[in-house]
């Protein structure tokens, strides 16, 4: 009776490590929706922030009848570059760029750093059909990686409007004081769950 006992109980063990192994990529959990939103950044291959796009080339200097549409002055924004060491004065209203400012410069986008890694998958909402689709909503937050020194300076962080996690709140016209909270809609597929975005 304790063999048969033993058996049964050795059996029931394998057949909850079938069930758990048994995943598949269809499956709507936690583990597939974070690594299918992780591959969806890995593949944009963009910074995770860029601040001073306004220096487009080196050296720069300060235009005389410059129309400020930021909540920041130029000269305040230009400040809190050199305050980072990415930049720094070479004559009146003349700037150059720095090593450090070098390394992180993009002419189209300014001094960009850092990576988006995803976080957390907070929760996501039961896949249903919308038309011909079956989709799920996920909430998720996303980190910075990579982030370098120069882009934690004090005066830089309040200047550009940082979150702690070096992510913009301030757009043109709105604030989003949690950039680190986003959301998206993911498609399930032949192949698998993909983004709203990779069905274009």
């Amino acid at each position: 009776m304790k063999d048969v006992l033993i058996k049964v109980s050795t059996i029931t063990i394998l057949s909850s490590f079938l069930i758990v192994g048994c995943s598949s990529k269809d499956d709507a959990s936690v583990s597939n929706f974070e690594s299918v939103i992780a591959d969806y950044y890995a593949a944009q291959d963009t910074p995770a922030t860029c601040v001073g796009g306004e220096l487009d080339s080196f050296p720069y200097q300060i235009p005389r009848n410059y129309i400020n549409i930021s909540d920041v002055s130029l000269e305040d924004r230009i400040a809190a570059l050199a305050d980072a060491g990415l930049i720094e004065q070479v004559g009146p209203n003349h700037y150059g760029i720095t090593e450090v400012g070098q390394s992180a410069f993009n002419p189209d986008e300014g001094f960009c750093f850092g990576t988006i890694k995803v976080a957390e998958v907070t929760n996501f909402t039961e896949p249903s059909s919308n038309g011909a689709y079956t989709i799920s909503r996920v909430n998720y937050t996303i980190e910075v990686a990579d982030r370098p020194e120069w882009s934690k300076s004090s005066q830089l962080v309040d200047t550009f409007a940082l979150s702690d996690d070096g992510l913009i709140t301030a757009g043109f016209l709105s604030r989003n004081d949690n950039p680190e909270r986003k959301s998206i809609v993911l498609v399930k597929t032949n192949n698998g769950w993909v983004t709203e975005h990779d069905m274009n």
